[in-house]
């Protein structure tokens, strides 16, 4: 969300027409352009900006969009994504389900794009995707941390949160100490309470 209120969408899309299509089917949203990988990673590390959703290309000038989908979900774990790509692999396919996005191909149908905009302004899932980044923002919580945190909020065990985040069980134990020295907490009920409060 940008600081005036409008939702932020995230568009990573190399070509021009294509970026302006999707750009005229977004209405209602702040939409943020990057054309490569090198500006989509400076949009989503921009402080200044929350981003609702993103829509990603994989072919990019400097890398794969799903690198940066990878990346985008550092910062935003339960923003709605999604792939539109003309790739059709199924590593590509494989990747964007482990990210929790939706896939599409090129070309796309424009009427699915407002479908999928639809959900991003969801207002109860952005409301819990907005609450998450401001208690990640409040207590600088890294990345890791912040998801530890959101799959703790949906619910996954801390025994299963290793498989979940590809991660030793003893790399999850350090995060969580981590997590609650700088949230003030001695469990992580009580920071998810907090959370969700």
């Amino acid at each position: 969300m940008l600081r005036g209120g409008a939702l932020s969408l995230l568009l990573v899309e190399d070509d021009v027409r294509v970026a302006a299509a999707y750009s005229k089917q977004l209405t209602g949203f702040d939409v943020v352009v990057a054309r490569d990988v090198a500006d989509a990673c400076a949009a989503i590390h921009d402080l200044e900006r929350d981003f609702s959703g993103g829509v990603f290309d994989i072919v990019l000038p400097g890398g794969s969009g799903l690198d940066v989908l990878e990346e985008f979900r550092q910062y935003y774990p339960t923003a709605p994504a999604l792939v539109a790509t003309g790739v059709c692999d199924a590593s590509a396919i494989n990747r964007t389900q482990v990210f929790g996005a939706e896939f599409a191909m090129k070309p796309m149908c424009l009427e699915n794009l407002r479908d999928f905009a639809s959900r991003v302004g969801d207002s109860d899932a952005l409301e819990a995707s907005e609450r998450l980044a401001r208690f990640a923002r409040r207590y600088s919580l890294s990345p890791r941390e912040r998801r530890i945190l959101e799959r703790a909020a949906e619910g996954v065990p801390r025994r299963r949160m290793a498989a979940h985040l590809g991660v030793s069980e003893n790399t999850i134990k350090s995060q969580v100490r981590s997590l609650l020295v700088k949230t003030g907490h001695r469990r992580l009920a009580e920071a998810l309470l907090e959370l969700n409060g």
